[in-house]
C-alpha cells in the first residue's frame, strides 16, 4: 500500500454523506483494461496525463507571507542538501524571502510528477460519461464497493466551481496540494467525480478483488467483448460479480441497467 494522506486529514475531503457504497469506473475495453482485470489493479494516472488542462492546475496554489516558513522550506523541501548547506541556504533565502516564492514554483511540478489520482464517478447511467469514457457506449463500467478496504479507497470529493481562488501554501501545505488536486471547473459538475489521490505513487496498484461488485456493459458492447469479459472476471478470483448491462429507453433520453 502506498503511503497516503493519513485517514483524519482525508476526512476533510470525503463525500459529503460519507465514504459511498458503491463507485463506478468507466473504461473502454481494451488490452489495458484486460491487463488489470486480469492481475486486479487499477491505475494511478499523474496529472499531466489528464484531459483536463486545469486538473491540478499549480496556479491554484500560491506562496504569499512565507517568511516564517523559511526554517520549513530549508529542513523539509531541501534534503538533498547536507546539513551545513540546509542552513546556508536558509540563511540566503531569509535575505530574501522573495526567493521562496521562486524556489516553491520550481519544486512544486516536480512534486506533481510524483502524484497519482485514480477517478471514479457516483453516476453509472450517465449518457456523457458512457461516451467519453467508455468508447462511445462500446465499454463498460465497473462497480467497486469502497468500504470492502476503506484504507485503499479513501476517495476525496471534486469541488467544481467558477470562482478561481488560489489556496496559500503557506496556511496549510497539505490542504492546499489536496485542493490543488481535487478542484475543477464547474464545467465538468455533471461527472460528479471523487478520486483516491496518493501523494508518493502512480502507475499499477493492486486492489482488494472482493471490491468489484459488477460490470456493466454498454448499449453498444459487442457481445464478443461481453463474453470476453465475462471469462476474465469469471476466472480471476474475484468471487460474486454482477453482470448488467445499460440499455436506452424507447421514450426518453435515458439509460436504464438490467441484469444480464
Amino acid at each position: 500500500m502506498a503511503r497516503n494522506f493519513s485517514k483524519d486529514y482525508y476526512k476533510r475531503f470525503i463525500p459529503k454523506g460519507g465514504i459511498p457504497e458503491r463507485i463506478f469506473k468507466y473504461s473502454p475495453i481494451n488490452d489495458y483494461l484486460k491487463s488489470s482485470l486480469n492481475d486486479g489493479y487499477l491505475w494511478f494516472s499523474k496529472p499531466e496525463e489528464f484531459n483536463d488542462p486545469f486538473d491540478c492546475y499549480t496556479e491554484l496554489v500560491d506562496f504569499r507571507n512565507p517568511e516564517e516558513h523559511i526554517k520549513y522550506l530549508a529542513a523539509t523541501r531541501l534534503t538533498h542538501l547536507f546539513p551545513t548547506e540546509r542552513q546556508a541556504e536558509g540563511r540566503r533565502l531569509a535575505s530574501n524571502p522573495a526567493l521562496i516564492n521562486e524556489t516553491y514554483r520550481i519544486l512544486l511540478p516536480q512534486m506533481l510528477k510524483n502524484i497519482g489520482v485514480c477517478c471514479f464517478t457516483l453516476k453509472n447511467d450517465h449518457i456523457l460519461m458512457w461516451s467519453h469514457y467508455a468508447a462511445k457506449h462500446q465499454g463498460l463500467c465497473m462497480i467497486f464497493d469502497p468500504l470492502v478496504d476503506i484504507r485503499y479507497f479513501l476517495t476525496a470529493e471534486v469541488g467544481y466551481t467558477e470562482a478561481f481562488r488560489p489556496f496559500n501554501y503557506f496556511d496549510n501545505h497539505e490542504d492546499a496540494l489536496m485542493k490543488m488536486a481535487v478542484t475543477k471547473s464547474l464545467d465538468w459538475a455533471y461527472e460528479s467525480e471523487i478520486r483516491i489521490v496518493l501523494p508518493e505513487q502512480n502507475g499499477k496498484l493492486h486492489f482488494p478483488k472482493n471490491a468489484l461488485k459488477g460490470v456493466i456493459f454498454g448499449c453498444r458492447t459487442t457481445q464478443k467483448d461481453i463474453e470476453e469479459i465475462k471469462v476474465i472476471v469469471n476466472n480471476s478470483g474475484y468471487g460474486e460479480v454482477i453482470f448488467q448491462k445499460a440499455c436506452m429507453e424507447r421514450n426518453q433520453f435515458r439509460l436504464t441497467i438490467t441484469d444480464i
